[in-house]
């Protein structure tokens, strides 16, 4: 008892404390004590702008922006100009504009830095060649010769049991909805066969009933890899139009590998409402490597949505791109021979695709274009094809991704970065690598790539040489989060429609680039850049336009960077073009040491941990526990209720950094430093010794 006691008064006195009640009062105090709260000295002020110099309206519209700017304290904008992609197009006027444009940012004092490549959100480049967008691979697609037309072979999709809810299964007393399971709870993983209360037989699309809404219903299909569908349903309820494309009152979620793979994140297409109200939809699902899909279907609202009629049909060669990378090859059944497109069948293209010039748009409300024979073809009537492709497919409502393997982009990029360089000769400019959510299928750029990581580190550090190559001085910029393990260059799952992740693409990444910081709930991701010689601008806002919510936006990346090394400057971020709060925000920035103090200085509890010396079970004390025990009475009442063993008190705080994960004994009451990584701790883990 006394070496137990002494190795306590051991640890307590280390930290200048006399007792366990000394020790709640300290660990409770505000953090100010010992370092107040100080906003960085961000000499930079930033705003986000697009704009359009083609016409004068668009042209006196920027420049009264930049005086705005100008006026509420920026230095630099981040322009992205409509037409920057697409100088070839312009008319003199619009390079007058351009002129008119920089003069009045000179005047101001302000540094214009140009958008120019957009790898990511790549759509602008479909108007060259529709098929350099990026290809998803399909194999061995079973198709049927009908006379001289050849189409998938209807029978080949997933089977999926009881898509219209019309089956029941009578093993379970009182009965339960064939093929599919629910959770009785609305959050964890209990699936259980799904009851007949989620079905309504009085409202339903067609047989004899329909899904409720309210609740989500599960089945786990089984299926083969890299095969093309499009999948359909009916839905119900309001609103019956402009629903977003995670609004679970239009839901359906299909994952696989155990939910590493996602493969609904296309916004899917709704045709007009039949006259009861039923809307069709339909998404196009490329199954690529699973073999089983994890399809949950419903959600809304009970009383207000139905949902019915779920199936898979082939979707053909719908949104077809081709080229020498990415070919179609169509081969008979055993494989032995391959037929040659334009000898033994016609060119073939999708409807959409093959209008030219571009207009920008993926829309899949149409029939797959067909196989159609030659005169001479050597395939005949009623043969058995193995056709295999590569389709584009949208993310989300808009955004189209160009393949980052396709030799033939690069002379288009390079003349995008010589133009933008004459016509704006600015010194600064923005490589727009953001969100890069496809790729990888195809064959690698060059042998020595090996990883979907090292073609991105690859294609940035060609476009960064682009640059330099027109402006060797310049200054160049991209934002964070394809070249950061802590947000979109994650590894362990795979990344939206690519073929892995981006894990690596940091490596070799030049530090003299500036990086647009527009994602880090913690310290790690900012602290990432520093340590790797990249300065870095804080991108904030993002239209949270109340007073309280840019307030928690500058609170929290005022909390992430606080220490860094080569913050310059702080950017108002708005996607939604709304420049009213500008001057709030920034006199917000301004008064941080004032509103912001009392948040960040708020204390940090760090806890007691009682630790069992025999069993080792661990348990933290409470404020009342902690505060009626004194140095002489140490021990008292605190036998372990599980061997009845005397714990010991013990404090260890672990690094949150996932990397890190150091331990170390904290300071109480004030701010800690991973002695391992420097990372400022969030909270404190109990740990065995």
């Amino acid at each position: 008892m006394l070496r137990r006691a002494l190795l306590i008064g051991l640890l307590f006195a280390a930290m200048g404390l006399t007792s366990l009640a000394q020790l709640a009062k300290t660990a409770t105090a505000p953090a100010a004590a010992s370092e107040p709260a100080k906003p960085a000295a961000y000499p930079q002020r930033w705003n986000y702008v697009n704009g359009d110099v083609s016409t004068k309206e668009g042209t006196d519209k920027l420049i009264d922006l930049l005086k705005q700017s100008k006026a509420v304290g920026c230095t630099h904008i981040q322009l992205n100009e409509n037409w920057c992609n697409r100088l070839e197009l312009q008319k003199p006027d619009y390079f007058e504009n351009a002129k008119k444009v920089q003069a009045c940012a000179k005047e101001n004092g302000l540094t214009l830095v140009m958008g120019s490549v957009s790898i990511g959100y790549s759509g602008t480049y479909a108007h060259y060649d529709v098929n350099w967008m990026a290809g998803n691979p399909v194999k061995n697609v079973p198709y049927i010769v009908n006379g001289k037309t050849a189409k998938p072979d209807p029978a080949a999709v997933p089977a999926l049991e009881n898509g219209g809810f019309e089956y029941v299964d009578y093993q379970f007393e009182s009965g339960r909805v064939a093929g599919w399971t629910a959770r009785p709870q609305e959050k964890g993983d209990d699936w259980q066969p799904a009851r007949l209360s989620l079905l309504d037989t009085q409202v339903k699309h067609s047989g004899t009933a329909s899904l409720k809404g309210g609740k989500m219903v599960r089945q786990m299909v089984k299926c083969e890899p890299f095969k093309y569908y499009r999948i359909s349903w009916y839905a119900k309820g309001a609103p019956k139009d402009g629903v977003a494309w995670n609004d679970e009152r239009y839901h359906l979620m299909i994952t696989s590998s155990e939910g590493k793979r996602r493969h609904t994140y296309t916004e899917p297409t709704r045709y007009p409402p039949d006259k009861d109200g039923w809307v069709r939809c339909e998404i196009p699902l490329n199954t690529y490597e699973a073999t089983e899909l994890d399809l949950r279907f419903g959600g809304g609202k009970e009383s207000e949505n139905w949902f019915d009629d779920l199936k898979f049909e082939p979707a053909g060669m719908l949104l077809l791109v081709q080229r020498p990378l990415i070919p179609l090859v169509v081969a008979s059944q055993d494989g032995q021979t391959t037929y040659q497109q334009g000898k033994d069948f016609l060119k073939v293209e999708d409807p959409v695709c093959a209008v030219k010039p571009f207009p920008g748009e993926f829309p899949i409300d149409h029939e797959a274009p067909a196989i159609v024979l030659t005169a001479d073809s050597r395939i005949k009537d009623g043969q058995k094809l193995l056709v295999s492709y590569y389709h584009h497919i949208r993310v989300y409502t808009d955004q189209d991704g160009i393949s980052l393997e396709e030799p033939a982009t690069w002379p288009i990029y390079e003349q995008v970065f010589k133009q933008i360089v004459q016509a704006w000769p600015t010194g600064h400019y923005m490589i727009n690598y953001d969100e890069i959510r496809h790729g990888g299928w195809e064959a690698m750029p060059d042998p020595s790539i090996k990883t979907q990581g090292q073609l991105l580190a690859w294609h940035f550090k060609k476009s960064y040489d682009l640059v330099r190559k027109y402006d060797p001085k310049a200054v160049i910029y991209t934002w964070s989060d394809m070249f950061t393990p802590f947000h979109n260059a994650q590894g362990g799952k795979y990344y939206y429609y690519t073929a892995g992740n981006w894990e690596g693409s940091w490596e070799g990444f030049p530090s003299d680039v500036v990086i647009f910081q527009w994602f880090s709930p913690k310290p790690e991701g900012v602290k990432f850049f520093a340590d790797r010689g990249n300065k870095q601008v804080i991108c904030g806002f993002y239209d949270g336009a109340s007073t309280p919510a840019m307030k928690k936006n500058i609170q929290g990346w005022m909390d992430v960077t606080r220490g860094a090394k080569g913050v310059e400057g702080f950017m108002y971020t708005t996607w939604n073009k709304n420049y009213k709060q500008l001057e709030e925000y920034f006199k917000l920035l301004d008064s941080f040491p004032q509103w912001g103090e009392q948040k960040t200085a708020a204390a940090r509890k760090i806890p007691v941990i009682l630790e069992c010396e025999k069993c080792r079970k661990q348990r933290e004390l409470s404020a009342e526990e902690v505060k009626a025990i004194g140095r002489d009475g140490l021990m008292a009442g605190l036998n372990c209720e599980m061997c009845g063993g005397v714990k010991t008190a013990k404090l260890t705080l672990e690094c949150p950094v996932p990397t890190c994960r150091t331990h170390y004994l904290p300071k109480v009451g004030e701010k800690n430093i991973c002695p391992k990584c420097g990372a400022d701790f969030v909270v404190a883990k109990m740990q065995n010794p």
